[in-house]
């Protein structure tokens, strides 16, 4: 099969271009992408696609890197397709967000190649990316230790970006250029084996096709089966994180018993599905507290926490603490402290107000000793929660199963005497109303629902 018709294939088999696409094509000025504009160029009218160019200078090769745009600016004319040329300070852009200038020089080539995609009206974003890229992804992902998804490989499409090149590798290509007598630039760096992918192309590869002289097209087919593979567990896993995982105020609330009725495989996936940042060793230590094996927490990287409770696993984001400086409150009036919502209303009547909803709760104000202030708990605090006798904070969250995490940022609603309401757990006994109560203080916490744990959403994963 030739390179046209292979690549003309790929674009049918995998649905790339359809009639009506409106192309941006990423031109380096290299063989690959020469090669691709040359293809689409031979193939826009029967595919029926408009097609657009567009080179990034990199500013890291000097009078090279010009030439390599002036050899892409001067191909599209001869082609007759339009062409944005657009340059960047990789360097500079690599030093200030701590980059490989690989990294550097992807990120800024993605976001220019996005804007310009959406200035011009293109739908589609076409890179040259071919089976030997995918088999050099491949071995670096492998040597990092990857899972699944990176042993997949380079994706054949992803939102816009599509690769018509995927399955072509680099000899035919750069046979392609020389059958039809067309130029193009060798990037020198391509060569410098300080850059561990070219260390994978000029001395891994080698060594591989001396066990397998097809080692790349064996690559690209286990990176296709592995990949459909992938797609499956992807959708098995979103199922299961729907059935076992709901919203929380700070991250996800696991039903861990039905959780570890999965295979270890969809365990996995879950919890990476549900913070994707964690590592390997993160997601193994998770499923441990998740299965009672190693305690009940743990602490990751990116203030992330993983808490066993009463009712299930807590995973997400360790709450901040309010200030531990009092908040005081205005009587009446609302307030903010920390971010949620106080809001203090005063009645005077001889019947007492009926309450709106659990996250409201009427005291005496002739009992209560002004000013208010909200606060966290201290050492030895203590009060007598409704109904009942004295005793230690520590206790009575215990009781009303407050998650441990939640504990030091719980907000405590006190007066010059002490704590009167516990929010999200018990109010105190003192100032409550009487049959001679003619004075109410109304106090509503709008954020009641996100300290409560028993009044998390029951949304799953979508």
């Amino acid at each position: 099969m030739t390179l046209l018709r292979q690549v003309e294939a790929s674009i049918r088999d995998f649905d790339l271009l359809v009639l009506g696409d409106k192309a941006l094509v990423a031109v380096s000025g290299g063989a690959d992408s020469v090669c691709l504009l040359l293809i689409l160029k031979k193939l826009a009218r029967r595919l029926g696609i408009q097609l657009s160019a567009f080179h990034l200078n990199h500013r890291l090769r000097g009078r090279a890197a010009f030439h390599d745009q002036n050899l892409v600016v001067k191909l599209c004319r001869r082609l007759n397709i339009s062409c944005v040329v657009m340059s960047a300070d990789v360097r500079g852009y690599a030093r200030t967000h701590k980059l490989s200038l690989e990294e550097a020089g992807r990120e800024l080539r993605y976001r220019f190649l996005d804007q310009v995609a959406e200035s011009l009206g293109c739908n589609r974003i076409v890179t040259a990316h071919n089976a030997n890229d995918n088999a050099e992804t491949v071995l670096l992902n492998l040597c990092r230790g990857s899972g699944l998804t990176g042993l997949s490989g380079i994706p054949v499409r992803r939102g816009l970006i599509v690769r018509p090149l995927i399955r072509a590798e680099r000899k035919d290509i750069e046979r392609f250029l020389a059958e039809h007598h067309v130029a193009y630039r060798h990037d020198l760096s391509n060569l410098k084996l300080e850059f561990r992918r070219n260390l994978v192309r000029h001395r891994v590869v080698p060594i591989l096709k001396k066990l397998n002289p097809q080692i790349i097209q064996a690559i690209l087919r286990t990176s296709e089966l592995l990949r459909a593979e992938d797609a499956c567990l992807a959708r098995q896993t979103r199922s299961a994180a729907r059935r076992v995982a709901r919203r929380a105020p700070d991250g996800w609330f696991i039903d861990t018993a039905s959780l570890l009725k999965y295979n270890i495989c969809i365990q996995r996936r879950v919890i990476k599905l549900l913070i994707p940042g964690l590592s390997f060793d993160d997601v193994s230590k998770v499923l441990g507290i998740a299965s009672g094996r190693l305690g009940g927490r743990g602490h990751f990287a990116g203030n992330t926490v993983c808490a066993k409770e009463p009712k299930g696993l807590f995973l997400g984001q360790q709450r901040a603490s309010l200030s531990r400086i009092p908040a005081v409150l205005r009587v009446p009036g609302e307030n903010r402290p920390a971010g949620f919502r106080v809001i203090l209303d005063v009645k005077s009547t001889s019947r007492k107000p009926g309450l709106a909803g659990r996250d409201t709760e009427v005291f005496d104000l002739d009992v209560v000793s002004l000013p208010l202030l909200v606060r966290t708990r201290r050492p030895g605090d203590r009060f007598a929660p409704f109904g009942g006798r004295t005793r230690k904070l520590q206790d009575i969250l215990v009781d009303d199963r407050i998650p441990r995490r939640e504990r030091d940022s719980l907000p405590l609603l006190c007066d010059q005497k002490g704590i009167l309401w516990a929010i999200g757990s018990r109010r105190a006994n003192r100032a409550s109303v009487k049959e001679n109560t003619r004075r109410f203080m109304i106090v509503k916490c709008s954020a009641i629902s996100d300290w409560k744990s028993g009044n998390l959403s029951s949304r799953g994963v979508r």
